[in-house]
Formats: C-alpha cells, structure tokens, sequence
C-alpha cells in the first residue's frame, strides 16, 4: 500500500478532562486515573500516603495534604493521619469512625463535635 493512501483520523482533544478524575502517581511512577468516589479512604506513611480504593491499594509518594487539595470536593480529615470519603462512613461513634470496608479511624475527644458536625452535613 502506498504511504501516501494511509490516512490519518485526527486525534481527539484531551483539553477538558473530568472534573470527578483525578490522577494519582504510585511509588513505581505507575499512573492511576481513579474516581474521586473511588477512593474510601487514605492514611499517612510518614511523607507518603496509602490510598484505599475499591480494586486495591496505592502507594503514592504525595502527602495527604497535596492529596485533599486534588480530591477536595470528596475527601475529609477527620484526624491528621487519615482522609476518608464520606460515602463510605458507616459508623460514628466518640471513639472513632467506622468505613464500609471495616477500618477503624479513630477521632481525637477534642475534635469529635465538628467531625460530628461536617460529617453530618456532608452526608
């Protein structure tokens, strides 16, 4: 076939991404396209996060700072070592925070009034 009888189908433009996507880079520079909803909840490893999702777990070398400001619109920190989706809180208690899949969170006594409070609403 002659080179000048392929024809070429343009590309489609990739400029305006989902906003509900978010792009997220393991340890083994493996790129991860989530759902912000897939995400159940995250911890912190020292300066790296663990990310629990639906499929698995991600080791990721952003901190859970850099990783609520990406996922801002699903994400809460109830305590300074963990994220969780609301979507998937199951029980709250005095104590702690029970997610779907079973892990427990636990909640500092001075903050459980406004964790309460914002996981209510967020609900």
């Amino acid at each position: 076939m002659p080179r000048d009888a392929l024809v070429r189908e343009p590309r489609p433009s990739y400029g305006s991404i989902r906003s509900d996507l978010i792009r997220i880079n393991d340890k083994h520079h493996i790129v991860h396209i989530l759902e912000k909803d897939d995400i159940i909840w995250a911890e912190s490893d020292r300066l790296h996060s663990v990310i629990h999702t639906h499929t698995g777990t991600i080791r990721t070398n952003i901190t859970l700072s850099h990783l609520a400001e990406d996922a801002l619109s699903c994400l809460y920190r109830p305590h300074i070592s963990y994220l969780i989706n609301p979507r998937y809180l199951y029980q709250i208690n005095k104590e702690y925070l029970i997610m779907t899949d079973g892990m427990i969170i636990p909640i500092p006594e001075r903050r459980f009034a406004q964790v309460k409070k914002d996981l209510c609403q967020a609900i």
